[in-house]
Order: C-alpha cells, then structure tokens, then sequence
C-alpha cells in the first residue's frame, strides 16, 4: 500500500538533498524524544516517592506539646499511655480518661469557631501564651503545671470567626464528657475546665476508715465525704463464752459469740464480781490520774482493769490493760487536745469483764491561753504576731499576703510609637517594659519571668535589661525581686527584628508559631504585627495546597508519560518511513 500511495505521487531527483536533510532531522528528535521520555521515567520515580511519602513540616514540634511532636496513630496513643510519656497518662486521668475510653476514641476533626454549635472548646498546653486575652488559667497536675485556654488561641487572624478545624481523636471520658485529642499536638480538648487536683479526707466506706486521697481519685461508690459515715457506736452485748456483760464497737458484734440480749448474761448465784467505780482526778491541764476499784465474792477473782478514754466523738484517744489480782488501782493518762472527754474502765475477772455505770467518769481538758491573732494558735507559739502592714491581722492571715499585679508595655523605638498600634519591619527594635506592683500588705519575693520563645521567633534580643535568658526555655528573668507593700518596680529589655523577616510556615502542633504575630504575656498580652514576605502572606489566605492525593499525582504523571511515549513513537515511525522511501529511491523502483 505505501508503495502504491509513493508511486502515484510526482517526483523530482532534485528532492533526494532535502529527504537527505530532513532524515538527519528525524534522527535528531528521535534522540531528543528518547531522552525526553527516560527523563519522564525518572521523573515518575521520583514523584512516587513525594506522593507516598510526603515531607513534614520543618515546625511540626513546639515545647508546649502535651508530648513532643504529637500523636498521630492510635498506637501511638496507647502507647504514651502504657509508658506515661512525659506523665501523660496522668494528665489523660485528670480529665477523666481510663484506657478503654482511650481505645474507643475515634478520628475526626474539632473546630475552633467562637460561635455556632462547636463553641467552647478549651485546649490544655504546656507553655503559657494568650493569657486573659484568652481565658488562660494554670493548673497542677502532681508536678506538672498545665494552661488551660480557648482553642481559638490556635487559629490565624483571618479564620477567627469561622473557626478552624484540627485532626483529633474523638471520645466520651468516664463522666460522659466530650474529649477530644488533638493529633499534631497531643493536647487534651475539653468543653468543660478541669477539676483541681487537690487532697481531700474521705471516709473508704469498705474499712470504714478516714483515708486521704486526690480529689480526682473521688468515687462515691466506694468513698464518702462525709467523714461521720467512719465514726464507731460502742454497745453493749452479752459474752457468750463467759456469760458477762462487755462492750463491744458496733461494727465489731459477732452473733456466734455475743447476743444483744443482755438477760443471757444474768450471774450464777454462786460467785459475783463487780466493777465499783471509776474517779478522775485532774492533775495538770493534760495529766488525770484514773482510780478503779472492784468487788468480788464466792471465788471469783480479778484478772486485769482496761481503761480506755473517749473524746467529745466518741473516739478512743487512750487504751490500756494493767495485769493484777488487786481490788484498787490506778494509772496515769495523758490527753493533749483540749475538749469533754469520758473516762471507763473495764475489769476482767474470772467471770468475765465487767463495767458499769459507776465505771466511767467525764473531765475536760481545759484550752491553753490562745494567740488574740490567731486563735488557734498558743499565746507563745512563734508565729503569733501581727501584720507588719496591718497591727489588726494575723501576720500569716491571707488578707496579710503579697498581691503582685503584673503588666507590661511595647514601644516600637524605631518609629516611635506604641508597639501594638503599627506593624514591625525588618531591622525594627522594640523596648518592652514589664511593671510588678505589691498591692498586698505583706512584703515578698520572688522572680520576674517572661517567656521571649515567640517574640524570638521573629527577632533577637539586644538588650537584657540586666536579666538572665535561659537559651534552651528563652524565659528572661529577674531573681529575687523583693517587693515591699505598696512599692512597685519596672524591667525592661529591647528586642531588634531580623534584618529579614523568616517565611518559615506556621507550626503544625502550634498554629500561633511563626504566624506573623509575636504575641507575649506578663500580666497583660502585648500582640505585635510582623512585616512578613510574601509567602506568608499567601499562606494566610491559602494555607495549604490542593490535596490531590497519590491517586492524583500518579494519574497526572501516567498522562504525561504516554503524551511523551507517543510522540517518541511516532518521530521512530516517520523515521522509519523516509528510510523506506530512501531505499526505493536508490533501488530505482520509484
């Protein structure tokens, strides 16, 4: 067929210079296409690689991590809580979580929107940054010192009224709590604030004991916080061993060996044995003598006198047995706590114990002179003086404590105005200025602290004010500041930005790190705007690329190898077509 279509077209010997010509051509792109496609393979390799394994950010940590770098896996997870990372499994406890509600937890995502049906959402962090601004409170996990704030503290200025949405794992605590686990953080989400962690005295209703505990460890199923729930009930039962009346704590009755009826216990004619009578005598404020005596007839004997003393609950403060055969004796007690007190002894004899109204005598422990300050103290205890602010208060009363208020203030320097109210260039210095005022009556000490890790981000520091910046926390302090009442004291520190600002992209498991912002708290939260290049600002309205997946980027990469197969074979094709024609030529059969 090709020689018939070529044998029908005119032809020129002249033309055989230029098929010469565009022969050499052909084989040039051949050449050309050939290595157009190996490129094409290897760039498919390559992109297999990205699609499947994509890169991580290079701010996918922060210190304020719940654990450091985040929780991406169930696995993960559970793991953390087997081996209490960094005590997280304490932190989880803390809000309610036991390890099967971890299990049960599924993948979602919460968003930050301050209205609407998602509203409320407090996330936990381990450094302080927001402060009233966002709700910011601390608390204390064992050691661990935790700040609890709004959610929306995470999401860039042009997303705070629609909100933000994170990756979480998504669950029910053991009180029915909504929980959610944010994956690039490991931080705890909650709608309500945590309880504190205090200790608290309970009465452990399977001893009957008063035991103290956390105050998140509290179950009414098996505490109770009302300690009367632990107090004893003395009664008196009849021994059934001895046939003698004895009194028993309630709790401790047994019905194979005591009966309630008293009339079990009536005396054999044949011998008798009394307790008589019992006599407190004061000595001093603390000290009382106690005096028994006992009776006995027809051959019954005396075996021993137990005393016991019983405070104004009816607890036992005292107990002890004297071994002996005499109808009188008496021993010497010592009581501390000031209040009414009963006094009974009971008498072992050879027909059984015995005790009896006469038995128990009530004193009273008289209460030492106490501090007019301070009641609960002595008179002479150390701690009995007044407020050095304030004769009428106790020195150790809480209104006679140090308040320290806090705030600070930004100057951009290089332009001489507020901080807050212009946006910082490149090279800008900044002087902030942090005030501590003693509105308390008592004076204290202690350390002025500003954590500089945003502001750092963004600049360095030129001038420390004569403070300590610890590299590896970037907190500036101050030590021992000693504040009297009333007095207030000023430090100050000056901060200059880089001469290029960074477009490093904002942080995964902290969105407020490198957002264009430094934001910085002491008392008051001073928020600056940064001059940032254009990336970021293309990041703050786009914060991230379609995501086509690795079924998109194969699908892509697929098309453009077979555009580039295709024109590779089709330059062979037309090749091979014009040496057919060139060998026509020569054999003189065109």
């Amino acid at each position: 067929m090709f020689r018939k279509i070529i044998s029908n077209l005119a032809y020129s010997p002249t033309l055989i210079s230029e098929l010469g010509f565009y022969a050499k051509r052909l084989r040039k792109e051949e050449a050309s296409r050939r290595l157009g496609l190996t490129v094409t393979a290897l760039a498919l390799v390559v992109q297999s690689f990205v699609a499947f394994s994509p890169p991580e950010s290079a701010n996918a940590a922060n210190p304020g991590d719940l654990v450091y770098g985040g929780i991406h896996t169930k696995s993960q997870l559970l793991a953390a809580w087997d081996n209490n990372t960094q005590g997280y499994r304490d932190l989880l406890q803390h809000a309610g979580l036991t390890r099967q509600n971890v299990v049960d937890m599924k993948d979602g995502e919460i968003n930050s929107r301050t209205n609407g049906k998602d509203n409320g959402w407090l996330t936990w962090n381990r450094v302080s940054r927001g402060g009233a601004k966002y709700n910011e409170t601390a608390m204390t996990v064992g050691t661990q010192t935790i700040y609890v704030r709004s959610l929306a503290a995470f999401d860039i200025k042009n997303t705070t009224g629609g909100g933000s949405y994170y990756p979480a794992f998504i669950g029910k605590n053991s009180k029915g709590e909504t929980v959610a686990i944010m994956k690039g953080c490991a931080n705890i989400t909650m709608k309500t604030r945590p309880p504190s962690d205090r200790n608290i005295q309970v009465c452990l209703l399977a001893s009957r004991t008063i035991v103290t505990i956390r105050e998140s460890q509290f179950n009414p199923t098996q505490h109770s916080k009302n300690l009367d729930d632990c107090k004893s009930e003395p009664i008196q039962v009849c021994d059934l061993a001895t046939r003698s009346i004895i009194t028993v704590d309630a709790r401790d009755l047994d019905t194979t060996k005591h009966s309630k009826n008293l009339d079990d216990c009536k005396p054999k004619p044949i011998a008798t044995a009394l307790c008589s009578g019992l006599i407190v005598k004061k000595i001093n404020r603390t000290e009382v003598e106690l005096q028994a005596a006992a009776s006995t007839a027809n051959g019954a004997t005396i075996n021993s006198y137990t005393y016991t003393i019983r405070n104004q609950d009816n607890k036992e403060v005292f107990r002890r047995t004297v071994t002996t055969p005499d109808a009188r004796n008496s021993i010497r007690a010592s009581v501390a706590d000031t209040g009414q007190y009963k006094a009974e002894v009971t008498v072992s004899t050879s027909l059984g114990s015995r005790t009896a109204q006469a038995c128990q005598d009530n004193f009273t422990i008289e209460p030492v002179e106490r501090c007019p300050l301070n009641p609960s103290l002595p008179i002479g205890d150390p701690d009995c003086q007044p407020c050095p602010a304030d004769p009428i208060l106790w020195v150790k009363d809480e209104d006679c404590a140090a308040k320290v208020i806090r705030n600070k203030e930004a100057t951009n320097l290089t332009v001489g105005k507020k901080a807050e109210d212009v946006v910082a260039k490149a090279s800008d210095r900044i002087e902030y200025v942090l005030t501590a005022r003693n509105d308390g009556k008592a004076a204290t000490t202690f350390d002025i602290e500003d954590d500089l890790s945003d502001i750092m981000e963004y600049a360095t520091l030129s001038n420390r004010g004569g403070g300590d910046l610890n590299e590896s926390t970037k907190v500036l302090s101050w030590k021992n500041v000693t504040l009297q009442p009333g007095e207030e004291q000023k430090r100050s520190y000056v901060v200059q930005l880089s001469s290029q600002i960074s477009a490093m992209s904002r942080g995964t498991s902290d969105p407020s790190s490198y957002d264009c912002q430094i934001i910085n708290t002491f008392g008051d939260t001073v928020e600056v705007e940064v001059d940032c290049p254009a990336p970021k600002i293309i990041e703050q309205v786009v914060p991230e690329l379609p995501k086509t997946g690795p079924g998109g980027n194969m699908i892509f990469g697929g098309l453009l190898a077979g555009i580039v197969t295709f024109l590779y074979l089709r330059t062979r094709q037309l090749d091979k077509e014009v040496r057919l024609i060139r060998r026509e030529v020569t054999a003189g059969t065109i």
